[in-house]
């Protein structure tokens, strides 16, 4: 009949401390970073929100206004049914629509903006900046010039505008609340806008931003994988030291009680080799294992 394969004592508690420290050490990393990255992205969220209110408030309002008077102008003059959202521009006729806004890109107040936005976005770092107009009649958000030296946004372009995307739902004046989405590269994208008062305080246009956080996700996945390495490796060592332990503290002792049981029992029990098989014992464990070896003893003696 074929032994069956026994797992020692020793393999265990070697796996059952393994096991338990792994799950210890990705618990632990997963709430630190799940932590971090909240911490980091509520900071990068305000940050984006005091950037677009100081843009905002450091472009030139009567420039702004002449270019949102002129935009508005041509928007209302449209037919409802010649105007397109930006989704839809793959269909026919959104170049023709966008079309009837080919003077804004001639006046003074469009190239003097868009310097200005761009100027700002390289000095912040940031991916774009831009103005629109909340139509909260017609529920079209509405551009007006766009910063960005790619895929550019032409004056005219519209989104819809919903009552949420204002930080006070409704509130014009609350300005854009933060959202986070993935730009067609790939990159992750915090946007959000403020609103541009004139001199009436009126809220005449909006200034947004488009600002990356990859560097930020970068630096998350670095210190992540740190993390990890650092936890193995104190899992590791604490496993091997708690291994040792256990063998010099349980596993030892143990396995000399139980040799000594085998000789005691295969021998004569008259025979010197019996009579010492406990009282040789030398178990200084301090708990009951040193108890029971005493007791061994003792009762050998009797």
């Amino acid at each position: 009949m074929k032994a069956k394969h026994r797992i020692s004592l020793k393999q265990k508690t070697m796996l059952v401390m393994i096991a338990a420290f792994t799950v210890v050490g990705i618990a632990s990393v997963l709430l630190f970073y799940r932590g971090s990255l909240e911490i980091a992205r509520s900071e990068y969220v305000t940050h984006c929100s005091d950037l677009a209110n100081t843009v905002a408030r450091s472009l030139d309002v009567s420039q702004v206004k002449a270019l949102n008077k002129e935009v508005l102008s041509i928007y209302r003059s449209l037919d409802p049914s010649e105007c397109m959202i930006s989704d839809q521009e793959d269909e026919p006729g959104y170049e023709e629509y966008l079309a009837h806004y080919a003077p804004v890109q001639q006046m003074e107040e469009f190239e003097s903006l868009r310097s200005s936005l761009r100027r700002l976005q390289d000095v912040a770092h940031v991916e774009c900046l831009y103005i629109t107009f909340p139509d909260v009649k017609t529920k079209r958000l509405i551009y007006l010039v766009d910063g960005s030296y790619e895929d550019v946004w032409d004056p005219g372009t519209l989104e819809i505008l919903y009552d949420t995307d204002f930080r006070i739902t409704g509130d014009i004046e609350s300005g854009f609340g933060s959202l986070m989405s993935d730009s067609d590269d790939g990159t992750v994208l915090v946007t959000t806008a403020m609103p541009i008062f004139d001199y009436k305080n009126e809220v005449i246009a909006y200034a947004g931003l488009d600002y990356s956080i990859e560097s930020l996700l970068e630096s998350e996945r670095y210190y992540m994988t740190m993390a990890i390495i650092m936890i193995a490796l104190l899992a590791g060592i604490s496993a091997f030291i708690v291994i040792k332990l256990v063998d010099r503290s349980i596993i030892k002792p143990i396995n000399a009680l139980s040799d000594a049981s085998i000789r005691f029992y295969s021998s004569d029990s008259n025979s010197d080799n019996a009579s010492h098989s406990f009282s040789n014992l030398d178990i200084h464990t301090g708990d009951e294992i040193e108890t029971l070896a005493e007791s061994m003893a003792e009762w050998r003696k009797i």
